[in-house]
């Protein structure tokens, strides 16, 4: 996907270093889903975090794998 340069450029200011592998996790074709915990929430949805694929390297509270709309989790809010 060729993002454009105005884009390109915005989040280049914005990000930085990081920038880089932002954009690159753009272009690349690979999608991966993911969810975080609400930190908010007492407790952890300990059943939904060990059954993600691993923990997300941008977010402290993020995994990677799909969490299912109407799941308990999901419908209280813990993901």
């Amino acid at each position: 996907m060729q993002l454009p340069t105005a884009f390109i450029e915005k989040y280049q200011r914005l990000l930085k270093e990081e920038a880089p592998a932002f954009l690159a996790a753009l272009t690349s074709g690979t999608v991966q889903s993911g969810f975080r915990a609400n930190p908010l929430k007492p407790g952890q949805p300990t059943a939904t975090i060990e059954a993600a694929a691993g923990q997300s390297p941008y977010v402290t509270n993020g995994y990677l794998g799909k969490v299912d709309g109407h799941s308990l989790d999901h419908v209280t809010g813990w993901v």
